[in-house]
């Protein structure tokens, strides 16, 4: 069949389980009327659906096959919006409904979201933006997807190689799960850390996000996001901020602060067995509480008063830290770059703290003279620096006071190890 279609204002109902199939490349459909996809499938390859008056239903168990534009007043999805993607394209009507949409295919392609929707978005390859956020009054939902739960919110599944694209669109409030080599991204414009996003993100492999335009993750009313790493690594690209607020992050894994890559953790964050990785050229913007077990830092760590950094595992040297602390057996790594400096008086540790010298090198111009290890503005009178090993000495662990600072150097520390508590 091809041609014109013109609905007027009645109902075409597609019965029986065979395909209808809508093949022509100059598809014209007009009218208010009504497609109902009752049974089967309803095929508009090749075709542009263009009457923005229509309105599309997809019953469940049915079909909506296409790889053009899809421009109506309304579409409810019950069923399955199959996306081919052999074309760029644009999916723009009203969303509504809890069935799933399928993208394949190399192109990019936008798609409405609805914040009361549980669909479930496949991305099986090219990328997947959202066209628009379709906003039901009430109809803001806020659940954690689980093993119990499989359906408790919209799910965008992102498969290898694929993106999913924010595309400055707000208060989609999805949880997006990333598989190996695929991405989440905002190449739109900002989405302010006042704006719900994601709610979830859950890693099944190393993957990526890229901020073009700000964003992360966010929910409802500030309650409480995650970022599950299931031991996988999340490397931070763009150009622009990767909001955590309030984010429990799960599972031992690594998130790594790539160059020109900036994480801006804005409401406290914990976590009990991941790493943060700030490389070379990277940043990390912490203006409240962020718990880590490990934190290497080779860019730069910027924050304020209310910013504490918590480390409970290894504390690799780099450079100023707004505050810390160092929990019960943590380890202050030194690899031969700059010291760990804590730049305001809030500054504390308590138990047992390891300082690691052990990858500094003979060849190492810093390994015959003193190194810093720790620069605080004061070092607190309830941190005392006791040497464990008795056979060291106190001739390699030196604490000063020089231009209003507290420093606590360690001397030739080539290969060694010093436990103090």
């Amino acid at each position: 069949w091809a041609g014109q279609l013109n609905l007027g204002t009645h109902v075409l109902t597609k019965k029986g389980a065979g395909t209808l199939w809508l093949w022509t490349h100059d598809l014209k459909v007009s009218g208010s009327g009504v497609l109902v996809i009752e049974d089967g499938a309803v095929d508009l390859r090749h075709s542009a659906w263009n009457a923005g008056s229509s309105k599309i239903t997809v019953g469940a168990g049915t079909t909506l096959r296409t790889d053009h534009n899809v421009t109506a007043n309304s579409i409810t999805n019950n069923g399955t919006i199959d996306i081919l993607g052999t074309v760029d394209a644009t999916i723009a009507a009203n969303y509504y409904g809890d069935g799933n949409v399928v993208k394949s295919g190399a192109k990019a392609v936008l798609v409405p979201f609805n914040n009361a929707s549980k669909s479930v978005y496949t991305v099986n390859a090219g990328t997947l933006k959202v066209q628009r956020r379709i906003l039901t009054p009430g109809g803001n939902v806020y659940a954690l997807i689980t093993e119990e739960n499989p359906r408790a919110n919209q799910l965008v599944d992102v498969k290898s190689g694929a993106t999913f694209d924010f595309n400055g669109q707000s208060d989609v409030s999805a949880t997006v799960r990333l598989a190996g080599n695929a991405m989440v991204a905002n190449t739109g414009a900002d989405i302010g850390n006042t704006k719900m996003q994601m709610v979830q993100l859950v890693l099944t492999g190393n993957a990526s996000a890229k901020a073009t335009g700000t964003f992360g993750l966010l929910a409802p009313n500030y309650a409480e996001s995650r970022l599950e790493l299931n031991g996988n690594t999340l490397t931070l690209v763009g150009t622009n901020k990767f909001w955590m607020c309030n984010t429990t992050v799960l599972g031992a894994g690594t998130v790594v602060v790539a160059t020109n890559g900036i994480l801006a953790v804005t409401r406290a964050s914990r976590g009990a067995d991941w790493t943060l990785a700030v490389d070379a050229g990277g940043k990390l913007i912490a203006d409240t509480a962020l718990s880590v077990r490990n934190f290497a830092n080779n860019g730069m760590m910027t924050g304020n008063n209310n910013s504490l950094l918590t480390v409970t595992g290894t504390l690799t040297a780099g450079n100023e830290i707004p505050r810390l602390t160092l929990a019960d057996g943590s380890t202050i790594k030194m690899t031969g770059t700059n010291a760990v400096q804590s730049v305001t008086t809030a500054f504390s540790a308590s138990g047992t703290i390891t300082i690691d010298a052990s990858a500094i090198s003979k060849e190492d111009g810093s390994a015959a003279k003193k190194m810093p290890i720790l620069s605080v503005p004061s070092l607190p009178a309830n941190v005392t620096w006791n040497l464990y090993d008795p056979l060291v000495g106190n001739r390699r662990l030196v604490s000063k006071t020089e231009g209003g600072r507290g420093t606590l150097y360690l001397k030739a520390p080539t290969g060694l190890m010093v436990i103090v508590r």
